[in-house]
């Protein structure tokens, strides 16, 4: 976040729709067991909501640093 977060901000900021779709997607409850486990983000499976949100935000055209975050 140090690197990205007022990047994302910025997008947020200018897109309600979008930031109402991340914090859904934060905000959705998982089953307990998968609450348990450690895994990196990579090795987790994405939601169907972040993969949109993702690919929104890459269509904006963000910073390498961003893009790279994303990808």
């Amino acid at each position: 976040m140090k690197e990205v977060g007022q990047e994302l901000a910025f997008y947020f900021a200018v897109n309600p729709e979008l930031y109402k779709q991340f914090a859904a997607a934060l905000s959705s409850k998982q089953p307990p067991e998968t609450q348990l486990q450690t895994k990196t983000l990579t090795e987790s499976p994405k939601p169907r909501n972040l993969e949109q949100i993702r690919e929104m935000l890459l269509s904006q055209g963000v910073s390498k640093v961003l893009q790279t975050k994303l990808s």
